[in-house]
């Protein structure tokens, strides 16, 4: 099945129409949505669509699908963002999931889980008998490891840098600060202008080595209480504690200029910032799309250039 952009439906196979039990005329030009149960509507709406705009593709989704005169049908559902003849629209993947199997499957898996974990109380309680020694030894290696672990779930693993996960913990807490301290923060939101060009014209290990050399240039612009992370793609965020939004605009333009000057395999790159303030009242997602506004209006007046959101500084 494929959508153009507005999630409006533009070609559907005649094996799908068969498994919904419709006619394509009755869904050519309808919204996706249309197709949906309500709590699948509000998965697509609040989860998938987002990550399918931001990252152009999204994969291994479960969604319920009316089926005309029988019972909704799960679907594992893969998507990508294509082009053709000139026009980008959102290619779908759908394959039937029946609801019995999934659950034997998921019965499987934790068997054998358990029956992995047995093993390996087994292993370990044979080590205990051998030598109390070693268990000291297994002991602190599990701390080594579980500590390796919860660094490598929160660093993305290109740049070295926080990931996504890490930035929303980060954000959260320092919203929280704020609200029982009204110690202002800001964020800046930041992406390399045209890096699809980098990708297409210099490949991929261009456009990665692009993005770990940013993320050293970038460390040592910042001040050591700031968060830089990469929050997908190349998009990076930095979060900056005690900073009005004047001066968080103006380190926005240091990492800017710090970009714009220095040498790339590919020649010379560019970004542009948005950066926002804390208000009153924030959730992450508040604070987030007004940054976000601000580097679409960076994007918008020309590239490589800083943007911040006009307000008053929070106090």
């Amino acid at each position: 099945m494929a959508t153009n952009l507005e999630n409006k439906i533009t070609a559907i196979n005649a094996t799908l129409c068969q498994w919904l039990a419709v006619d394509e005329d009755q869904i050519l030009g309808q919204h996706i949505k249309a197709l949906l149960t309500k709590p699948s509507q509000i998965l697509f709406l609040g989860n998938i669509l987002p990550t399918l705009q931001q990252n152009q593709k999204t994969e291994e989704n479960y969604l319920q699908f009316k089926v005309q005169g029988a019972q909704p049908q799960p679907f594992m559902v893969n998507v990508k963002q294509i082009e053709h003849d000139g026009r980008m629209y959102f290619s779908y993947a759908l394959m039937k999931m029946d609801r019995r199997y999934l659950i034997e499957e998921q019965l499987i898996k934790e068997r054998k889980r358990a029956e992995e974990i047995s093993r390996e109380k087994e292993r370990l309680n044979c080590e205990l008998q051998s030598a109390q020694q070693q268990l000291i030894v297994k002991q602190d290696e599990l701390l080594r490891l579980n500590k390796t672990l919860q660094l490598l779930t929160v660093t993305d693993s290109l740049t070295g840098l926080p990931n996504r996960r890490a930035y929303d913990q980060e954000i959260e807490r320092k919203l929280a600060y704020f609200k029982r301290h009204q110690r202002c923060f800001c964020l800046i939101i930041f992406d390399i202008d045209r890096f699809k060009h980098v990708n297409d014209t210099f490949g991929h290990d261009s456009g990665d080595s692009v993005l770990k050399q940013i993320a050293k240039v970038l460390q040592v612009t910042i001040r050591e209480i700031d968060v830089l992370a990469r929050i997908g793609g190349e998009e990076f965020a930095i979060i900056l504690p005690n900073t009005g939004l004047q001066t968080a605009a103006e380190v926005a333009e240091r990492c800017r200029s710090s970009i714009h000057h220095a040498t790339f395999v590919c020649g010379q790159v560019t970004a542009s910032f948005g950066v926002a303030d804390s208000h009153k009242n924030d959730s992450k997602e508040d604070i987030y799309r007004r940054a976000d506004e601000s580097l679409y209006q960076a994007k918008q007046q020309g590239r490589n250039q800083v943007v911040m959101t006009s307000t008053v500084e929070c106090q």
